[in-house]
């Protein structure tokens, strides 16, 4: 659809529309915010309709209540014709095609925030509650503190409370509480929603970098900050968090009164005496004035008492009764999907939270298991925010998740919404949080439920983390432990049975022998599976399993189990039909496949390399050493299904044994989901050494080989290789390594793993070498 230029000139409120008379018309009626604004409209006797694609919860309820009629979609023609003003809402760009018929009838058109600034916030002090984290709670904790406390404001909380029938009201008394988002308006209107708020009063919890689809760094977001405070007048105050150095940097700009709130004991006003426990918390605010108040609620965290003495303080600052707080905190149950406990019957708890950025998310992962540190945490968490879907947090994605006991992944959501060199990776991130800990579903939201019912057991914690519906999962687990009691499922107490312990991969219904290996293919019972695989639900493909160390879901679980399977094991099952029982037929096709597709990689790649080079190359690359150290790391070996005799010999670290199993698994995953996906699964865990090919360099693993021979020829002894240093964060080390022979000095390489590293040290000492004998020809050999 083409771009549709709006007029400028028609970015007003038109003077003609008054109550009862013509129609507001929101366009993405169904955002956080935009649903809330509606309400405001249809309280203040306006006719109100919008359109949207579709309608999520919580906002969904709200729109429903409203009885706002919605049209589905934005296309050409979909406008009311009775539309007087339209407000566009920030999932709205220039090219939706309803954007032409609101150009061609000329109809006035206003953001969300301008919207809010001309007809509820005019003559209203206003208190905007703004930073990276936090603002809804903030913003839920002061309208429910002015509220209570007889100040009757208005307020827009950027989602749904629980502690109001609606997230909005107009409210009569002089203020008006809004929670200050920093990201844009709308396309029309590139600047931070909050500074068309006009703040008489504002708190910032914190800073920093987010919305990194539209700041291009730190300092742009600062700047958006700056912008903020500047506009507070010399009569206004600012609430800053004074243990954030930026936030403190900012707050020099201000005009205004400014106070800190902290724990630290610079701060006007402090969080101190912080406990926890059963997901509750108790604190005390100290106040500038002695004020001394003793806080319990149903709310843990730190982050979150921050959030309460940021409120009170307002509350207290404006006037507030200060005997009010410690009645009204054990009664807040605060913003929908903020620490929502949905479920809660002293065994299992599911809580639903807001969770996106990584600060966030550890942040809250943190305060569960403070509060709670003898529990098992389980936790699924979305990557669906613009800035979660990038790659810029990757490495801080898996320390906050890390806390957790087991995390489940789906893929990005809406991938296309971030460049494909800067999209975070979610198999990637797995790694990182720990094998046996993390899993990756490809197949998305459903997968993950199952996942997660047929692992829940007594004393779980369980925490859905995304910023948007995330496929119902939260919902659906809601309804399934409502409906069935923890003590019919099959999974026992702690304490009972041999259930897995914590970090533990998830398990499933069947029983493994006792030594930890499973029975061969023909004795398995139905639900068996290897280690480190999480079932597929029951359904139309039956039952399945994905395989971690791969990456892949297999449809067919006997695949799996035959591709694993060595004929030592199988000989103990005492097959009539041995040779379908293990792994060798499997073997054999996927030497075949590999060859195939290795051939293609060098054939498209290579084009100048002869056909004696190309066996010579593809040789290394799917030699028997190679594939052993590819299966070991995926720590294949812990999955292989061996006889007794054949593990109590070291079977699963032997080279032939895991070139095998690679190779088999390569033949099942042909088998179960064909070329493509078999072809994507040889180039992803091939990827490391055909990186050499892609760039026009030698295989490296010839540089160790060419090395030896070189100084076997001319009497130099073996090399010696050391490891000389590591650096770099635990999950992407960087690894020197040393090389020498006698009588020459040393040669020194770094790579991302102890191998690479080794063989790039080997190539520089087979060049300095190479370069001396060539400089001085009649060099004798070294005795």
């Amino acid at each position: 659809m083409a771009f549709t230029p709006l007029d400028p000139q028609l970015n007003i409120a038109p003077p003609s529309l008054s109550r009862g008379k013509g129609r507001i018309h929101l366009l993405g009626i169904g955002g956080v915010a935009m649903a809330s604004l509606a309400g405001l409209f249809k309280g203040a006797g306006f006719d109100v309709s919008g359109s949207d694609e579709t309608l999520y919860s919580p906002m969904k309820e709200i729109v429903e209540g409203l009885g706002l009629p919605v049209t589905r979609g934005y296309l050409e023609g979909s406008l009311p014709p009775d539309a007087s003003l339209a407000i566009v809402g920030n999932v709205v760009t220039a090219r939706f095609p309803i954007l032409k018929t609101l150009a061609e009838r000329r109809i006035p058109f206003l953001s969300l925030p301008q919207a809010l600034r001309l007809f509820f916030l005019q003559g209203k002090k206003s208190l905007v509650c703004a930073g990276c984290h936090g603002k809804s709670t903030v913003t839920n904790l002061a309208s429910l503190l002015f509220a209570e406390g007889g100040l009757d404001p208005g307020f827009l909380v950027g989602g749904s409370s629980l502690d109001f029938p609606s997230p909005f009201r107009q409210g009569k008394g002089e203020w008006f509480i809004v929670e200050g988002d920093e990201y844009d308006s709308a396309f029309f209107d590139k600047v931070p929603k909050f500074v068309h708020y006009n703040p008489h009063a504002a708190i910032i919890n914190n800073i920093e970098f987010d919305h990194a689809d539209i700041y291009p760094d730190l300092e742009a977001v600062l700047e958006a900050y700056r912008s903020l405070v500047r506009l507070i007048p010399p009569q206004g105050l600012l609430l800053a968090n004074g243990d954030d150095p930026l936030c403190r940097e900012v707050a020099k700009l201000a005009r205004s009164k400014v106070e800190f709130f902290g724990e630290g004991g610079k701060n006007d006003w402090r969080l101190a005496d912080y406990r926890s426990a059963s997901l509750k918390s108790e604190f005390r605010v100290e106040g500038p004035q002695g004020q001394s108040l003793a806080l319990r609620w149903p709310k843990i965290g730190r982050h979150n008492a921050l959030n309460a003495v940021a409120a009170v303080a307002a509350f207290l600052n404006a006037g507030g009764d200060r005997t009010l707080p410690p009645l009204l905190f054990p009664q807040i149950k605060g913003a929908r999907r903020r620490q929502e406990l949905l479920f809660d019957d002293g065994s299992v708890a599911l809580v639903d939270d807001f969770a996106h950025h990584p600060t966030a998310v550890g942040s809250v992962l943190a305060a569960v298991k403070e509060s709670e540190p003898a529990r098992r945490l389980v936790v699924a968490f979305e990557p669906r925010s613009n800035t979660s879907r990038r790659a810029i947090f990757q490495k801080e994605y898996a320390e906050s998740l890390a806390r957790a006991d087991l995390v489940f992944l789906p893929p990005v959501d809406r991938p296309d919404k971030a460049p494909a060199g800067d999209r975070l990776d979610v198999a990637r991130l797995a790694r990182d949080i720990g094998e046996g800990k993390a899993f990756y579903f490809p197949e998305g939201a459903s997968r993950i439920a199952e996942a997660i019912w047929a692992e829940i057991r007594a004393g779980d914690i369980v925490v859905v983390m995304s910023n948007g519906d995330f496929g119902g999962i939260a919902r659906t687990l809601r309804e399934r432990l409502e409906s069935q009691a923890l003590s019919d499922r099959r999974h026992p107490r702690p304490g009972e049975g041999d259930g897995p312990a914590a970090g533990e991969a998830p398990a499933t219904s069947g029983d493994a022998p006792p030594d930890g290996r499973l029975k061969g293919p023909e004795l398995a019972p139905a639900g068996t599976r290897a280690p480190h695989a999480a079932p597929w639900p029951d359904g139309e493909e039956g039952t399945g399993f994905y395989f971690a160390p791969i990456q892949y879901s297999f449809k067919d679980q006997s695949l799996l189990l035959g591709a694993l399977t060595h004929r030592s094991s199988a000989c103990e099952c005492q097959s009539a039909r041995q040779e379908e029982a293990d792994n060798q037929r499997l073997e054999f096709l996927g030497d075949a496949v590999l060859d195939l597709f290795i051939s293609e990689f060098l054939f498209q790649l290579r084009p100048r390399l002869s056909e004696g080079a190309m066996s010579r190359v593809r040789a290394c690359f799917v030699c028997e050493s190679r594939l052993a150290e590819i299966a070991r790391s995926l720590k294949l070996g812990e999955s292989l299904i061996l006889s007794q005799p054949e593990t109590m010999s070291g079977g699963r670290d032997k080279t032939s044994l895991l070139a095998d199993a690679l190779e088999a698994l390569l033949g099942a995953v042909f088998l179960d989901g064909g070329a493509a996906r078999t072809r994507e699964l040889v180039l992803r865990l091939w990827k490391p050494y055909l990186s050499c090919a892609k760039e026009g360099k030698p295989d490296i693993s010839d540089y160790k080989t060419e090395l030896q021979e070189y100084t076997q020829r001319r009497g130099l002894g073996l090399p010696l290789y050391s490891l000389q240093d590591t650096r770099g964060p635990a999950h992407e080390p960087t690894f020197s390594m040393s090389v020498q022979v006698d009588g020459y000095p040393p040669q020194t390489a770094m790579a991302h793993s102890k191998k690479e590293a080794a063989q790039l040290a080997a190539k520089a000492l087979l060049d300095a070498l190479t370069r001396e004998e060539e400089s001085s020809p009649s060099a004798k050999p070294r005795a």
